[in-house]
């Protein structure tokens, strides 16, 4: 096929050219050093770095005759380099794939110089570094493995020492182009304040007692039940009490005592880091960082004060419809299918004006024995804050690694 391709070029040459022009080279007989073109190629989806493109730029002698072409062909990460330019001159560099002529530069090399064509948008994983805080209920990370993610770093949000640690220091998190949250992942005193009354000791109404007014134990009490008699124990072994144990939505606790932290410097933290240019990405139960940190921006269902109140979602495979116009395009598709295989996620009943909305779908929510229906409940939204810019998916991330949520995570990406 490249063969084939070079054969109009090489007739043309052939039949406007005489014998003395076919491969005259007027500067090096003037004496002038060569320069160069250097460019990058990306697909004309965005998605990628495009390989064994054809880059290519005529060269016309002083009488208009063409007497040669240079070609290069972009390697594996898109790039292409067009040597022995004559210099003084100004070039069409055209970009071919296949049979399609993707783009055009017009590019003026003098001598010497080494001209480098503006580097296009395009999607490079390799390009962006990313913080994984782990989490009981999503692996984020094992998609952005599929994604062509190489510069990623767990931080594991089950210890509570390792998480504060990160999440105390400003300047540790700017050193990260993204930071993703995964749902379960320590949040008492980290996202939310810790109650003044201890786990089990709190008075009427305290959403750390064992049962609510109908005498039935309340969803996820178990832990903090659990998690008192091993306090308990741990006091009359050493006549101390623990003082790291931190509770994460069906995690582990980090009982050793270590770094110390504060729920209200890392909301400061979080958000300073969103509004100097970095972005967050949480899913399903990291629900909180956002609610907590931006209150105004999503309203969930249940009370916004009360921690974990809004994980009230029903089991479903919903057909979710693109929402956001650009996304369609991307996907080639309307809608897409997302699963919720595991229930009290957390659904929104509305969004700021300032949020986007890029799928929504017709789900329920369950209150007590009551169930609810949310028509075109968004299901994954974005927003800006300062410089940077927050997404969230109510669903599982890793749950819903199909080719459809994959180019749409490409694209959520792309766009933080």
């Amino acid at each position: 096929m490249r063969h084939l391709l070079l054969y109009p070029l090489l007739i043309g040459a052939l039949t406007g050219c005489t014998e003395n022009t076919i491969f005259k080279n007027e500067d090096e007989l003037a004496g002038l050093d060569p320069g160069s073109i250097a460019g990058r190629v990306c697909s004309p989806s965005g998605r990628t770095w495009l390989a064994d493109a054809m880059a290519y730029a005529h060269l016309i002698d002083g009488d208009g005759m063409l007497y040669d072409t240079r070609i290069s062909y972009t390697d594996r990460d898109g790039f292409f380099l067009l040597n022995d330019m004559p210099a003084g001159h100004t070039y069409t560099v055209y970009v071919q794939f296949g049979d399609e002529i993707l783009e055009t530069h017009t590019v003026n090399v003098d001598e010497r110089e080494e001209v480098a064509i503006d580097e296009p948008d395009c999607f490079d994983p390799l390009e962006l570094d990313v913080a994984v805080v782990t989490g009981d209920y999503d692996e984020f990370q094992d998609v952005l493995e599929h994604m062509g993610f190489a510069n990623y770093e767990l931080i594991d949000g089950l210890i509570a020492d390792e998480m504060a640690g990160f999440l105390m220091d400003l300047d540790t998190m700017l050193q990260y182009d993204i930071i993703v949250f995964n749902g379960g992942h320590v949040e008492e005193g980290m996202i939310y304040e810790i109650p003044e009354e201890e786990e089990g000791d709190g008075g009427p109404g305290s959403i750390f007692d064992d049962e609510d007014d109908t005498g039935a134990a309340d969803e996820g009490d178990e832990d903090v039940v659990e998690e008192e008699e091993v306090d308990e124990e741990s006091d009359d072994d050493t006549g101390a009490d623990d003082t790291g144990d931190a509770d994460a939505d069906g995690g582990e606790e980090e009982t050793a005592p270590g770094v110390s932290y504060n729920y209200e410097v890392i909301h400061n933290n979080i958000k300073a880091y969103v509004n100097s240019g970095g972005a967050i990405y949480a899913s399903d139960w990291a629900y909180d960082v956002v609610e907590q940190v931006w209150p105004e921006a999503i309203n969930f269902v249940g009370a916004d004060e009360i921690p974990d109140a809004a994980q009230m979602g029903e089991y479903g495979v919903i057909n979710a419809t693109v929402s956001d116009g650009a996304l369609a395009e991307w996907l080639d598709a309307d809608y897409t299918q997302v699963e919720f295989d595991l229930p009290v996620w957390p659904p929104i009943e509305g969004v700021a004006d300032t949020v986007s909305v890029h799928l929504t779908g017709n789900i329920e929510y369950r209150e007590g024995t009551n169930i609810f229906p949310l028509t075109a409940s968004p299901l994954l939204v974005s927003f800006t804050s300062g410089e940077g810019k927050v997404a969230y998916s109510t669903f599982r991330v890793a749950k819903n690694a199909d080719s459809d949520i994959i180019l749409t995570l490409q694209y959520m990406m792309y766009n933080l």
